[in-house]
């Protein structure tokens, strides 16, 4: 699925590490006895894994994948501001 120059397999890839790297940051949260709610900040740590996939499909110009994580990333961050400061 990294060697696949598809929007869609982009998009899934940058879905999956994002909502994974949500839950690492819940669990640390979790594990450090601190309320999710209140640190609703430090969620930003969570497009850190798909930036990182960013990076690597630039570096491999698989241009159509790229697209797909610029929109998982866009549309994630949207609704990251909405819940923050709504």
């Amino acid at each position: 699925m990294f060697k696949k120059d598809n929007i869609f397999a982009g998009a899934a890839l940058g879905l999956v590490l994002t909502l994974i790297g949500a839950a690492v940051v819940y669990l640390t949260l979790m594990l450090l006895d601190k309320e999710p709610l209140i640190s609703d900040k430090a969620f930003i740590f969570s497009f850190i894994p798909p930036i990182l996939l960013l990076r690597y499909y630039a570096k491999r110009r698989f241009h159509n994948s790229f697209k797909g994580i610029i929109l998982i990333l866009l549309a994630a961050f949207i609704a990251f501001m909405y819940v923050l400061y709504r």
